[in-house]
Formats: structure tokens, sequence, C-alpha cells
């Protein structure tokens, strides 16, 4: 639906969950190198919803380009193995000609969880042994520790 825009339309807009990125499939056996085929590698990535214009004449066959949904949380892995017929297995090589920033936290496009404006703060606090508090808190323990710690260091065996 398109509307003129104005201030309280942010308010009500939807944040993407998927996006279509364009994905090349390199290595493809001959087996799957059809619409069937294509469509079942691309599948393991999100939903397929074109080809381009080479990759539906198979004029160019060093690799397939597909028009991919992909979802917010999407893996972008670089390789998918299939099953063949005769037992054998096939490795097509995956490259994206793009891999849209998300954020995990929040699940939206557009950033990543590192520029996440939702994210809560990370507070950075040293971190402390038994002996560190002890020593902190009680003098007279610190005392003794520190004894010990220097009888053990000077003795020899």
């Amino acid at each position: 639906m398109v509307r003129p825009w104005s201030e309280d339309l942010e308010d009500h807009r939807q944040p993407l969950k998927s996006v279509p990125i364009w994905v090349k499939f390199h290595d493809v056996p001959k087996q799957l190198w059809t619409k069937k085929g294509l469509s079942l590698i691309a599948s393991r990535l999100g939903k397929p919803h074109c080809w381009d214009d080479a990759t539906q004449r198979k004029t160019r066959l060093d690799f397939g380009k597909v028009c991919i949904e992909v979802k917010v949380y999407a893996q972008y892995p670089t390789s998918l193995k299939f099953k063949l017929k005769v037992g054998k297995i096939a490795i097509v090589k995956v490259e994206y000609t793009w891999k849209p920033p998300s954020c995990t936290f929040c699940d939206r496009f557009g950033y990543s969880l590192a520029k996440c404006p939702n994210k809560p703060a990370t507070t950075w606090r040293p971190v402390t042994t038994q002996r560190e508090t002890a020593t902190a808190t009680d003098p007279t323990t610190a005392l003794v520790t520190r004894a010990v710690a220097a009888s053990e260091t000077s003795t020899v065996s």
C-alpha cells in the first residue's frame, strides 16, 4: 500500500522479516541443472523467486544465479552437500552477491548486532578471586594470606 509520508507513519511500519538477494551456485552437477534442481538447491537457503536470464536459458553453465528470499535470521553457508542417486555426494559452492546486515538481538535487517540500538549496554567488571576478596575485606586475613604466600614461594624441596 502506498500513501503519503507522515510522522505517525513510522510508528505503524512493520520491520522487514525477509529480503530478496541474488546467490550464485558453482559446481552444480548436471542432474541438478534444471528448474526443479536449482529450486532444491536454493530452498536450502530460503524461498527461491526467479533465475537470471543466462541461468534460465542455460547459456552460462559455470554458475547458476538465483534470487532467493532470506529471513532475518538466515545463515550463509559457503557450500551445500547433496546426495545424488548413484550414492555420490555433490558439493555446490555458494557465493553471495550481497549479505544484508541483520541483528540477531532484535531480528531486524539494516544493522549488525555490534551497531544494535536496542541491545543492553555491556559493562565490564573485573573478576576477583576468593583470595582477593578476603584481602580486600579483612586486613588480618590479608597479613596471613601474604605470609602464607611468601612461605610457599620460599620453601624449597
